[in-house]
């Protein structure tokens, strides 16, 4: 479940308010924040917000290429992060799902706190030497 549902009592009064699964918040940290691919998902998820478009459209405007943006949408895809109603078309267009519009904020909090993800000591290595 994406959402938890906590019930509070206020002056006996029962309150209902939704808060994020704690998996999920996991879940949004991992694939935004520690992973190599997080920037690109932020710019991806930040894209589709303000204007839903296919896999093309997006390598174009992000500088990319095709297949490379193919991946990112399919992370994002398979953790239910993005929809489109023609998944399998050449040329589908995709939107934000409402769990993700409602925690972009969330996403973009992620970004300014834990960053862009640390080189693997062997890239720092290389670079280094190079």
């Amino acid at each position: 479940m994406l959402i938890a549902q906590v019930k509070m009592r206020a002056r006996g009064v029962a309150i209902s308010i939704l808060e994020l699964d704690p998996f999920f918040k996991q879940l949004l940290v991992y694939l935004f924040a520690g992973t190599r691919g997080a920037e690109m998902r932020v710019k991806i998820v930040v894209a589709l917000n303000d204007k839903p478009s296919n896999i093309n459209e997006l390598a174009k405007l992000l500088g990319v290429h095709y297949k490379a943006m193919q991946y990112q949408i399919d992370v994002l895809y398979k953790n239910k992060l993005i929809q489109t109603p023609q998944r399998e078309s050449y040329g589908a267009v995709y939107f934000l799902t409402p769990v993700m519009e409602r925690h972009l904020e969330y996403i973009k909090g992620i970004w300014k706190r834990y960053g862009r993800p640390k080189l693997r000591l062997s890239e720092t290595a290389y670079s280094a030497v190079n």
